[in-house]
């Protein structure tokens, strides 16, 4: 602990309740240990794949995974660089209603290149997802990191998941609402859905 001492006599009216505060403040440091700095913790080179070819649009922060078990993209890696050890957790959010963290894993990570994956079961829902991660080291502190909200090409931030969802083709050119037709699903889709809608001509949706 820091020793400051002085004659009373020697400090100018106004100045002895500085010197107490440097002091306490001295001490306090002390505690906190050898090189603490509340700003230090940091991870920063976000990035998705989905261990494929990418789909249209997919980028550095954007995957596009299509979970049907089959080895083909069924899962999306999360890789950040951290500049000190630290106990990291990811959190998988869907953006649609209900919004819900449908996957959280906490590790211990050190200093470095780190990854994290998740793979949903074929019955998740296809959809839009966001990534969280939050951070804390040995001294307590902590940092999260979210999704950046921006009109365009993100560039930072952490990245966001697609699940795609079914995928149907039509045998005949056309038919009239309501009758039944028959469909083939691609190879990709989902085993199991819950969400599927069909187009008629440009605009037209049908339930």
């Amino acid at each position: 602990m820091s020793q400051i001492r002085y004659d009373p006599a020697d400090v100018p009216p106004g100045r002895t309740r500085r010197l107490l505060c440097l002091r306490r403040d001295r001490r306090r440091s002390d505690r906190r240990g050898p090189g603490w700095n509340r700003a230090s913790l940091a991870a920063d080179s976000f990035s998705a794949s989905n261990g494929g070819e990418p789909f249209a649009g997919d980028g550095r922060l954007l995957t596009t995974i299509s979970p049907t078990g089959d080895g083909l993209r069924d899962g999306a890696t999360i890789g950040f660089t951290l500049n000190e050890s630290a106990t990291a957790t990811l959190e998988v959010r869907r953006s649609q209603p209900p919004a819900s963290i449908v996957f959280a894993q906490t590790r211990r990570l050190l200093a470095g290149p780190n990854a994290f994956r998740w793979a949903p079961s074929d019955t998740a829902a296809p959809g839009t997802y966001l990534v969280r991660v939050l951070l804390r080291d040995a001294g307590g502190n902590r940092r999260v990191y979210d999704v950046q909200q921006v009109h365009g090409r993100r560039t930072s931030g952490t990245p966001v998941v697609r699940v795609l969802g079914i995928d149907a083709s039509f045998t005949r050119e056309s038919q009239p609402p309501g009758c039944r037709v028959p469909a083939r699903r691609d190879r990709h889709a989902l085993a199991h859905t819950r969400d599927l809608s069909i187009r008629a001509g440009a605009d037209a949706q049908l339930p």
